[in-house]
């Protein structure tokens, strides 16, 4: 092994005449080439560093499959995955904005990343639907983020201190709990809330405490997300009363489809 890494360079001229050593070694050599050859690279660095295992993206691209770098957290548009081309095409040489809302809904897809070199207007007219944002853009590449789904709890208490939610939506299997709220800042202070979510017996099944600093004016807005093997049936978002208000606040459910499909016994025809 160390001989044919010693000698690896004699198999290409490339590899001989030092270029990737160059390339690398120069500043911003790095994201440089990624940008130029894999640009996904990047947009998956990113999503680690600021959604940790927190997003589920679509890869949209059925050309590119460039999936790994995700580790885990993506789905790939390709022939590699037969459940997902199946339910997209359908039968039919384009996926239409139907099937691609379908996807997004089974996968719990989050984001979904487009590359300039593959387009489909179903696909566009899915993302205006869910009402995706635009929140990366890295060479040809562009990660949208999906808002649909998040619904309002029932806001109680004077001042707004509490707001409770009930399931009426319930995925099956590994769920994934998105909660968004607006504080108003009262005093100086940080700005948090604690979510608490329910099983149906009412057992505690997860809880979070979010926290940040409160802004010397306006509104500060504060997400959080939480993982459960299954749906909550009520969630709770309490908030400190006296130090901040509860101005709005939102819920969405998630199927955690990485945990729920097996790969190694899938369900024929199911995610």
């Amino acid at each position: 092994m160390a001989v044919n890494i010693a000698y690896a360079s004699n198999s290409s001229w490339i590899l001989r005449g030092g270029a990737v050593k160059t390339a690398f070694r120069a500043s911003g050599a790095r994201e440089r080439v990624l940008r130029t050859f894999a640009p996904e690279r990047l947009v998956a660095d990113y999503v680690e560093a600021n959604y940790g295992q927190e997003v589920r993206v679509l890869i949209a691209d059925p050309i590119r499959a460039y999936a790994a770098p995700f580790a885990g957290l993506a789905f790939g548009t390709t022939w590699y995955d037969q459940e997902v081309t199946r339910v997209l095409y359908a039968g039919k040489e384009e996926p239409e904005a139907a099937a691609w809302a379908d996807v997004f809904e089974r996968l719990g897809v989050s984001h979904v990343l487009v590359t300039d070199s593959w387009q489909n207007m179903g696909l566009q007219e899915a993302l205006d639907a869910a009402d995706s944002e635009r929140e990366l853009r890295v060479a040809d590449a562009t990660l949208y983020r999906l808002e649909h789904g998040f619904l309002p709890p029932l806001i109680v208490g004077e001042p707004a201190n509490l707001a409770m939610w009930s399931n009426f939506y319930k995925p099956s299997g590994p769920t994934i709990t998105d909660v968004k709220a607006s504080l108003a800042c009262k005093m100086p202070n940080a700005a948090s809330f604690d979510v608490r979510l329910y099983e149906d017996s009412g057992k505690l099944s997860s809880q979070r405490t979010v926290s940040t600093s409160c802004p010397r004016s306006g509104s500060v807005p504060l997400e959080t997300t939480l993982f459960t093997g299954a749906a909550p049936s009520r969630i709770e978002l309490e908030i400190q009363a006296g130090v901040v208000q509860l101005i709005t606040a939102e819920v969405r459910l998630r199927k955690d489809t990485v945990k729920a499909r097996s790969l190694s016994a899938r369900v024929r025809g199911r995610f």
